[in-house]
């Protein structure tokens, strides 16, 4: 079954290299930065980074928190090619983001909580 694990660089450059279409273009017109690098910019003013794996250790998505409470996810086809990987994403997911934006602002916004709600 899929898993969440720390992040990694390795599992970076995969991600970014397969990264979905959608995701793409929603970086794109969010940050008006190439995918690449509103990846790149997030993973790094994030204070928690997850790696969205498959069963057997693959990278199929990343996840996380950045400092001011916002959840990201960006995703590999892959990950909607199993239904059972996007339900452990979000068993193993939701507490990791709960703890982690209470501590930081005390509350989720809006469209995180939809997220975690009815993905």
């Amino acid at each position: 079954m899929g898993y969440l694990r720390k992040s990694n660089l390795k599992d970076f450059k995969y991600v970014v290299e397969n990264m979905r279409v959608m995701d793409k273009i929603e970086a794109l017109y969010q940050t008006g930065l190439s995918p690449e690098d509103a990846l790149s910019y997030t993973f790094l003013g994030s204070k928690t980074n997850m790696t969205i794996a498959d069963d057997d250790g693959q990278p199929i998505g990343l996840c996380g928190v950045q400092k001011d409470g916002c959840i990201w996810c960006v995703a590999t086809d892959e990950l909607f090619d199993n239904k059972k990987y996007r339900i452990q994403l979000i068993r193993q997911g939701k507490p990791c983001w709960l703890i982690t934006t209470s501590s930081s602002s005390g509350n989720l916004f809006c469209s995180n909580a939809f997220f975690l709600v009815y993905s």
